[in-house]
């Protein structure tokens, strides 16, 4: 077998794997992840991220409400927060459950969203860092990041 024969095998099998059946079977099994993690956190609200979360969630099991955060408010170092996606609306869902799953996607290969490990973390550090300026106390403001 030759570089070429190998090169034809590891297409086919490429192309086989973003087949209609194969990614939506995948949508299945993350979808079934996501019911097994709120079966195990029963006292938080599942939120769908709208950019790509809401193919995982199951409609019933779905709150109400979603965000919007767009990953590319923290992609390559472009650290920034966007009022036009503030998400302001979810602030009495996390007081009232004291947070919640949220839920999105990332493509295969990526270990998690860019919204997760940038974006979010972002929005947490500015809306606590307003909260401490409010109420004038100690209130940790600090951007948190998974270490990468």
């Amino acid at each position: 077998m030759d570089n070429n024969d190998i090169y034809q095998v590891s297409e086919k099998l490429r192309q086989e794997s973003r087949s209609m059946y194969n990614r939506l079977r995948s949508i299945d099994a993350d979808a079934q992840f996501v019911t097994h993690v709120s079966e195990m956190l029963t006292e938080y609200p599942v939120i769908a991220n709208e950019r790509c979360g809401v193919w995982y969630v199951d409609p019933q099991l779905a709150h109400s409400d979603t965000v919007y955060f767009k990953s590319t408010d923290g992609h390559t170092n472009n650290w920034k927060f966007s009022l036009r996606r503030a998400n302001t609306h979810i602030f009495p869902i996390l007081a009232q459950y004291n947070g919640c799953i949220l839920v999105d996607s990332t493509r295969k290969g990526k270990r998690m969203p860019d919204s997760f490990s940038r974006t979010i973390p972002i929005w947490c550090a500015v809306w606590n860092t307003a909260v401490k300026i409010l109420r004038n106390t100690e209130w940790d403001c600090k951007l948190y990041t998974p270490p990468r």
